[in-house]
């Protein structure tokens, strides 16, 4: 009688250093792949800021151009918007670092005004929403008073 030997076919084993290698180097991949998405990625996230304070900008342009001036202590509510952009450079951000301005300087009517308010953010950022677009401005025509004025001071006789 014939003896068969039977092969039994095992895995491939590794040493422990082989193993610490492999392991090392699935490690260190992950994680240049992880700085490369994002680092490099172009994905955009978007962020919400509140409380960017409109400012009003031109008034002396305005006054010079036409004879025009601002009603006094026009007061506007803040503005919240949306930012896109990086993650990196949106979390690096806040309110402070956007500006809603309102520019009145090209005015062309005395009266109530709908001026487009403009948000400038900081570069690699994009605005793609703000709560409020408009701002209602009063602009008057500029008056000037002159009157003479005539002071007299009694010094008295002991001055």
């Amino acid at each position: 009688m014939e003896k068969k030997t039977e092969v039994k076919n095992r895995p491939a084993e590794f040493s422990r250093v082989a193993k610490v290698i492999a392991i090392a180097g699935s490690v260190l991949c992950s994680l240049l792949i992880w700085l490369y998405a994002i680092g490099y990625d172009n994905t955009l996230f978007t962020e919400d800021f509140k409380g960017i304070t409109v400012e009003i900008r031109g008034d002396a342009e305005l006054a010079e151009r036409k004879g025009y001036t601002l009603a006094a202590q026009q007061k506007f509510s803040s503005i919240t918007i949306t930012a896109q952009g990086k993650r990196s450079e949106l979390n690096a951000l806040s309110p402070e670092d956007f500006t809603a301005v309102v520019d009145v300087s090209q005015v062309d009517k005395a009266g109530f005004n709908e001026m487009k308010i403009y948000v400038d953010s900081p570069n690699g950022i994009e605005v793609i929403w703000q709560s409020s677009t408009t701002a209602r401005v009063f602009v008057d025509e500029f008056t000037q008073i002159n009157d003479l004025l005539a002071v007299t001071v009694d010094t008295g006789n002991d001055y």
